[in-house]
């Protein structure tokens, strides 16, 4: 079963550290990929406090140069001592082939 509230947390560190990696700052970030959002709102989304939108994930995969599979990717859910994959490599395959 898809746990949201750790499907958003691992969402959200995956876009942090995709765009540590990209060196952008936060506000260089919201500016470049024309996020109509401040910056307390993008630390909410990478910090899994708030959901992110559709459009939104779109902007953020663009300016990443990521597809969303890339970011949604290893997210985990924790059940007692097991792992297990929010989203199995069908669920992925379909994603990318939208």
């Amino acid at each position: 079963m898809l746990d949201k509230t750790n499907f958003y947390i691992n969402l959200g560190k995956n876009i942090k550290n995709a765009r540590g990696e990209k060196k952008f700052s936060m506000d260089k970030f919201i500016e470049v990929a024309n996020l109509d959002m401040s910056k307390s709102t993008l630390s909410a989304i990478e910090n899994g406090k708030q959901q992110v939108s559709a459009f939104q994930l779109y902007l953020i995969t663009e300016t990443l140069d990521l597809k969303i599979t890339e970011l949604l990717h290893g997210l985990e859910a924790m059940h007692g001592d097991n792992q297990e994959d929010l989203l199995n490599k069908n669920d992925l395959n379909k994603l990318e082939n939208l």
